[in-house]
């Protein structure tokens, strides 16, 4: 069951809206990370560092 989605990646603004309303039923839990284009890549190299 997914319960949050995480929108990220260059496309990200692109798409957005379109993941929100296929997910809608998930109301707030549908974001697009602050920086998306950078997001993921930042997210990998800290979980790398610990």
């Amino acid at each position: 069951h997914v319960n949050r989605v995480y929108v990220v990646g260059g496309g990200a603004p692109l798409i957005y809206d379109s993941i929100k309303t296929a997910w809608h039923h998930l109301g707030q839990k549908v974001v697009m990370m602050e920086s998306p284009q950078t997001a993921l890549v930042e997210a990998i190299a800290a979980f790398k560092e610990e």
